[in-house]
């Protein structure tokens, strides 16, 4: 149901829609879908992102390095997934270019 009253348009929301889920509704709407930066180098990824952006950048390696260089590392993970919402908080693991990305990398640790 939409009402027009004084110039402003209202839309009613369902009374089984709890505050939460109009909540993550806004949310999701609000917020743009993730790229796919997968194979990508770091500093692609973070161009891509936007400087806006919060990234969290970590080597998934296992030699825990420091990523002082992003030019020469590439992604292999990412989350949110590609296609999801972006959301505040974006995390990557990448490796240096030359190396392949481990069967299980992750960056949710």
């Amino acid at each position: 149901m939409v009402l027009a009253i004084s110039g402003f348009l209202l839309t009613a929301v369902p009374t089984s829609a709890s505050a939460t889920s109009v909540d993550s509704m806004a949310k999701t709407q609000a917020d743009p879908p993730m790229p796919d930066l997968k194979s990508k180098s770091l500093t692609a990824a973070y161009n891509t992102l936007g400087a806006g952006m919060k990234v969290e950048a970590k080597d998934v390696s296992g030699q825990g390095r420091h990523i002082l260089w992003p030019n020469n590392w590439k992604v292999c993970d990412q989350s949110p997934a590609p296609g999801r919402p972006v959301g505040k908080t974006v995390k990557i693991g990448a490796v240096k270019k030359a190396e392949e990305c481990p069967r299980m990398a992750t960056t949710t640790t």
